[in-house]
């Protein structure tokens, strides 16, 4: 489990620490950029001086600073000392504007090389998670995580880094502030910290809360897309759309209540501090007439140069404000993504060694299964599958037989027993080594949205086009590939929704035999196939069958006669096993659902 009591900038910090040598290289860009423009600003008083012939006031009235960068604008080797300070001002600004955009660029860089980072470890993160993790999650929640939320870590250090060019731009202002008049200076902050205290309220009170409610808002909104979207056959059919509009509607308003609710507070804090800003700046040009007349020409370049440095100072305490804001409305984003990131309860366990092929048996040793809302889906399941060797599971529907191929597949582990592997239990194999060996047809069918050839690709990646037309061919696939548009390069659609049924079962088929397994599992593999489709392909599976160990797991009993060793399931137990022949003799269960299915295809 992730760590709960964690702050909102704990979090931040924890997304931050692997890149802390970039983000320092950043800041430090970012550094000499504020250094840089304050200096030019303060520039600005040899330049007035020597307009106004008034070069001696530094050192009375403005502070070390002026006088310091007033003797440095002396040192270059132009004798006009007005065309000296104008230079010194220029190439101050330049190289402060070289800066912003050296700065700003890494910035941006870092910016998106985080959020294309955050984007492949989520990712790999919610595809590594357990099976049982999916069952537990909307697709369209998974979505918005993978998406929306994980972004939110590369906004995260866009906002840094303007928060942070800011702040060092106000500490090196308020240096040069202090350092002309310290008295003003005071008061002046005096009314900042007024400010942040009504920021500071308004991010925790009202911004951050209603975050939290749009990021709920927007995560319904993803998820009633995807389901709307996968679900499109049965709105149509059953004319629903009223509903999924009003849904949407209602979601919608949620969302832009909440997200007026968090941005509304910056427009605030925006003009109420440009407003302290441009008052501070009135009044210290009427404090200098009113209290210092005599001295006013003399002292004007250094108050140029403190309003030019207030009027500097305003904005980015107002950007601080406004970067903080979007911080804290960033924060339930960034939490949920680390949360999915540190969560490790639904990390797989995989074992380290290599799996190097069955040379003896397979056996379900006591396997019991349970899910979370479901017990004792399978109970005391002993099962031997030899080498080589064609073994059918039987049974109605619910009887545990499609969770027991779960478990061979290693979606699941047992909740107690064991699958023992040639005497080694199948865990302590990794998994990737174990499915190189292990393919599957389901009667779940999925058809990604892309060609055939990809999609019976999926089976083995590096397959050549020869492999792919002999697994069409075994699956009977080949002949309607053919009559496609584009053929094998024929783009299917999501879900393979320009194909029927049963040929989406048969590239499914492909997919399986073209990586040439040694355990194949068939999942009612021709369960989508019409009569003739399915005695043709039944006749290529018998070849495939051939040494290899096959479990076959079948709901219509005619298709198992041949298998080598019968099991019936009911309600989760194995109930009999045997060969045909000797299971229709015991005139048991087995024989009961053989005659029922007779029945039901006389009639």
């Amino acid at each position: 489990m992730p760590k709960q009591h964690l702050s909102d900038m704990q979090i931040m910090l924890w997304f931050l620490r692997p890149y802390w040598l970039k983000a320092f290289f950043a800041f430090l860009l970012l550094f000499i950029y504020a250094l840089l423009e304050t200096l030019s600003v303060g520039a600005l008083y040899p330049f007035l001086s020597r307009i106004l012939s008034q070069a001696d006031s530094a050192a009375q009235y403005g502070g070390k600073i002026l006088e310091y960068l007033d003797s440095v604008s002396t040192l270059l080797p132009v004798s006009d000392a007005l065309v000296a300070a104008s230079l010194f001002l220029l190439a101050l600004i330049i190289l402060s504007r070289i800066f912003g955009i050296i700065s700003e660029s890494t910035a941006l860089w870092y910016h998106l090389q985080l959020y294309t980072d955050l984007q492949n470890r989520i990712f790999r993160k919610i595809l590594l998670n357990q099976y049982s993790y999916f069952h537990m999650k909307k697709h369209g929640e998974l979505m918005y995580i993978g998406r929306e939320a994980s972004s939110s870590v590369g906004e995260m250090f866009f906002y840094f880094p303007k928060a942070g060019v800011e702040f060092f731009r106000v500490v090196i202002i308020t240096v040069l502030l202090f350092t002309i008049s310290i008295k003003f200076t005071l008061l002046m902050y005096v009314v900042i910290a007024a400010f942040s205290v009504i920021v500071y309220v308004l991010s925790n009170k009202i911004i951050n809360p209603s975050a939290k409610r749009a990021q709920i808002a927007y995560t319904n909104i993803t998820t009633l897309f995807s389901e709307s979207f996968s679900g499109i056959r049965q709105i149509k059919l059953f004319d629903t759309y009223r509903y999924w509009f009003d849904k949407l509607k209602k979601e919608l308003t949620v969302a832009r209540k909440q997200q007026f609710t968090y941005t509304a507070p910056a427009y605030f804090s925006s003009h109420l501090i440009l407003s302290v800003g441009s008052l501070s700046t009135i009044l210290a040009i009427i404090y200098a007439k009113l209290y210092m007349p005599d001295d006013f020409i003399k002292i004007f370049p250094i108050i140029i140069v403190y309003v030019g440095a207030l009027m500097r100072l305003m904005p980015s305490v107002k950007e601080i404000a406004h970067q903080w804001m979007g911080l804290k409305g960033l924060a339930p984003r960034i939490r949920i993504t680390y949360e999915t990131l540190a969560d490790t309860r639904y990390d797989t366990d995989d074992g380290g060694k290599g799996f190097p092929g069955l040379t003896d048996a397979m056996e379900l040793n006591n396997v019991s299964f349970s899910y979370p809302t479901r017990e004792n889906v399978l109970r005391n399941i002993n099962i031997t599958i030899p080498r080589n060797k064609t073994v059918a599971i039987v049974g109605e529907s619910g009887s545990g037989k499609s969770t027991l191929a779960d478990l061979l597949l290693r979606l699941y582990g047992p909740s107690s027993g064991q699958v023992l592997i040639d005497g080694v239990d199948y865990q302590d194999y990794s998994r990737s080594s174990w499915l190189y060996r292990l393919s599957m047809v389901s009667q779940d069918t999925f058809i990604f949205h892309a060609s055939v050839r990809d999609n019976i690709m999926i089976g083995k990646l590096d397959a050549g086009d020869e492999e792919i037309v002999d697994a069409a061919k075994i699956a009977n696939a080949h002949q309607f590939i053919m009559e496609l548009p584009e053929q094998y390069d024929t783009i299917v659609g999501d879900r393979g929704i320009t194909l029927s049924g049963g040929q989406c079962q048969r590239i499914a088929i492909a997919r399986a035999v073209i990586k040439n397994p040694e355990i194949l599992i068939l999942d009612e593999a021709t369960s989508s196939l019409d009569n003739i489709s399915e005695k043709a392909i039944q006749d290529s599976l018998r070849e495939v069958e051939k040494n290899r160990t096959t479990i076959i797991i079948a709901h219509r009993l005619s298709t198992i006669e041949h298998a080598d060793r019968i099991f019936v399931m009911k309600q989760g137990e194995i109930v009999e096993e045997g060969t045909h022949a000797e299971l229709l003799g015991k005139n048991g269960y087995y024989n009961a659902l053989y005659q029922r299915e007779k029945g039901e295809e006389k009639e």
